[in-house]
Formats: C-alpha cells, structure tokens, sequence
C-alpha cells in the first residue's frame, strides 16, 4: 500500500513482514519506508536528488532510519514500480501493483555514516538511531519529477547543525525478507 501524507509518500509494511535489519546485535523490523526531494541529509555538503527513509523498530520501540541517497541516473526499477501506485491526492492510498523487492532501493555497498538524531517530521522524537548508506543509488528524472509533481515542490528539512553529534563509519547487512506486496 502506498500513502500520500501530504509531505511524502509512504509504504506501511505488512505487520507479519519479517523485513528487518540487525542493529547492534538487535532485529530491527522495517516499519515503513517513505520518500524526501531533495536530501534531508548532505554528503560532504552535496543534497541529493531523493532521500529514502527505511524505518525500523526493535522491541523496545526504539527506532532506526537507513537513509539512502539518490542521484539522477538510470531509472529505478523498485521506485517505477511503486510510483505505478501513487495515490494523488493526500490521505489516498493505492494498493501496490507489483511486489517491490527493497533490496533494489539499495546500494550494493551498505557502508554507513552512524550518528544519534531525531525524526525530521513531528513529532520529531530523539534518540534516533540514524545510517546513512555511504553509495548513492539512481532514479531518473521522470521518476523525480512524478515524485515532485505529487508532493509539491520540496519536502526535505533543513540540515541540522550536529551539536556535538558523533558521526561513525559502520557495514550493514542486508535485509531480510525485502519484498513489499
């Protein structure tokens, strides 16, 4: 299913997906995942065309977001398919035409940047455990602009000062069970 919160769009996971991520020696299940033009977070002072938030919760309820960059470039075929399903107007949602395997909405390289923030929609929590893939991956500019078209003009929140924040260089593994239906 995919949703139009009027600030982006959002894919919810099925609550018996076993979409996951091992943290700190912790399952962390992917909640939902959701979509900001251009970049909340900067690379070397780059913003990036597209931002993808990959958002997990352990059984405690704390949170992680896995961040990945995206370039204009080839087309991508995971976002083609979700954005067959975009609901236009905000509040709408459309059930997903096709599976989309999450694995294609990441890189090959899952080398990150590890730092402590918030949420960057409201509530805006704290202590969010936040990775930042290191390797950018494509969509094309059509596929940009669908995006931009549905949620206008940009959606990104300003780059936070990092107030103290440590930033540490870190591998990921990859998911599992990463097909969304």
């Amino acid at each position: 299913m995919l949703l139009n919160v009027n600030h982006t769009l959002q894919a919810t996971m099925n609550p018996y997906s076993s979409a996951s991520a091992q943290i700190d020696d912790q399952p962390y299940a992917l909640a939902e995942f959701h979509f900001h033009a251009p970049s909340e977070n900067t690379i070397n002072g780059k913003h990036y065309a597209m931002e993808l938030h990959l958002t997990h919760k352990n059984q405690e309820g704390e949170i992680a977001v896995v961040a990945v960059m995206f370039d204009i470039g080839e087309p991508n075929e995971a976002i083609e398919r979700l954005w067959q399903s975009i609901p236009a107007t905000p509040g709408d949602s459309i059930p997903l035409l096709s599976p989309v395997d999450i694995n294609l909405l990441l890189p090959e390289d899952r080398t990150y940047w590890r730092f402590s923030g918030s949420l960057t929609t409201p509530p805006c929590s704290e202590g969010v455990t936040w990775i930042v893939l290191k390797q950018p991956m494509t969509l094309s500019a059509g596929q940009l602009e669908k995006f931009r078209h549905t949620i206008h003009p940009a959606n990104n929140r300003p780059v936070q000062p990092l107030n103290g924040r440590v930033i540490n260089e870190w591998s990921i593994p990859t998911l599992r069970d990463p097909v969304l239906k």
